[in-house]
């Protein structure tokens, strides 16, 4: 998986600049040249494009301990968090069960986690709705787009909250379900079903989709 995240980079935009002492000659500004006006000379130069700001939730309700999927989940998170970090794309990464925790707020330095972290934190139902809630008043506020990424095992326990939530909403929502079925998601407006074995594979291409 990390070997895939590295291969992807943050597209860059070209913005072009216009100056009367240097640079190459804009042919279609320099019919101004007769009217007093020398600025027909363009300087291009390439900046990084303005990349989405990912707030990632990991479920850590008590059904997630079963066959190990926890510890899939979480190595992929944390590989996911490190190579964002490498690429220097803004992000958040927290855990919810009974309530949502914010394990590494956007200004943080990536500190890597580990299960032992977590463990005390498992248990309870799957209250999802309280880790979109958190997730919105935790943006860095320096990037228009965002992307709220939410891996879970179950439904909503509280589908009511759920909808009400994603309704004021208004930045992107993914929900990635593990071993679920379609309608257990369905208020979801985006959502992708997976195998846990494929989690590695589901979290690149969502992170590819959304940069490129």
């Amino acid at each position: 998986l990390k070997k895939e995240l590295k291969k992807i980079k943050p597209e860059k935009k070209v913005v072009s600049i216009h100056n009367k002492d240097s640079g190459k000659i804009d042919l279609k500004r320099l019919y101004k040249a007769g009217f007093n006006n020398s600025s027909f000379f363009k300087k291009s130069f390439e900046v990084p494009k303005d990349h989405p700001e990912f707030s990632i939730w990991l479920d850590t309700s008590g059904s997630m301990i079963w066959h190990e999927k926890i510890y899939y989940a979480l190595s992929s998170c944390i590989l996911l968090c490190e190579t964002l970090e490498e690429l220097g794309i803004t992000y958040s990464f927290g855990t919810f069960a009974k309530e949502p925790v914010l394990r590494k707020r956007w200004k943080d330095k990536w500190r890597k986690i580990h299960i032992e972290d977590i463990y005390t934190k498992f248990g309870g139902g799957t209250q999802d709705y309280k880790a979109l809630q958190l997730a919105e008043r935790s943006w860095s506020g320096k990037h228009r787009k965002k992307v709220i990424l939410v891996i879970t095992d179950g439904a909503s326990e509280s589908k009511t909250q759920l909808q009400k939530t994603l309704h004021q909403i208004k930045n992107k929502v993914i929900a990635i379900g593990i071993n679920l079925q379609h309608e257990q998601l369905r208020l979801y407006p985006n959502k992708i079903l997976t195998k846990i074995n494929n989690l590695p594979q589901c979290l690149s291409s969502i992170l590819k989709k959304e940069l490129l």
